[in-house]
């Protein structure tokens, strides 16, 4: 099973290391694989210093905890996807965030699941019938039966 968590999973892991989002994440049974677009890595970093100001932890660990979520991830480039992906989730998500566009052309491409904690995305995506997306809660439903 491939998961694709979103930017606000990644930003909720490193505000809070010892929260379900990173225990998911760093502790994730091998049945699950993760993958995610490159993009995320520069958005996250751009945000290091508001997490570092927000937790109290030096931005040098907050990079750390970075690399440490992201290790085992698959991170795919805009160029590695296919075109109906990214056009299929360009429609998907036209009325909800096209920030979003990425994230669910991975989710789409790896035939994964997108992992958000974003209810907006979650609810606008599933009203289109893109049932691929799960909430933190979901996935330890999940993780739990494996």
């Amino acid at each position: 099973m491939i998961i694709i968590p979103d930017s606000n999973i990644i930003i909720s892991a490193l505000i809070n290391e010892n929260g379900t989002e990173f225990n998911l994440a760093t502790n994730a049974p091998s049945a699950i694989q993760f993958a995610t677009p490159s993009f995320l890595i520069d958005e996250v970093r751009s945000k290091i210093a508001k997490i570092s100001k927000l937790t109290q932890n030096s931005e040098s660990d907050i990079l750390a905890n970075l690399e440490t979520l992201l290790a085992p991830f698959i991170i795919l480039f805009e160029k590695d996807l296919a075109n109906d992906s990214i056009d299929r989730a360009i429609k998907l998500v036209s009325t909800i965030d096209l920030k979003d566009a990425l994230f669910v052309a991975v989710t789409i491409h790896c035939n994964g699941i997108l992992w958000t904690g974003d209810l907006k995305l979650l609810r606008g995506l599933r009203r289109k019938g893109f049932t691929q997306i799960i909430t933190t809660k979901e996935l330890v439903q999940i993780i739990s039966g494996l």
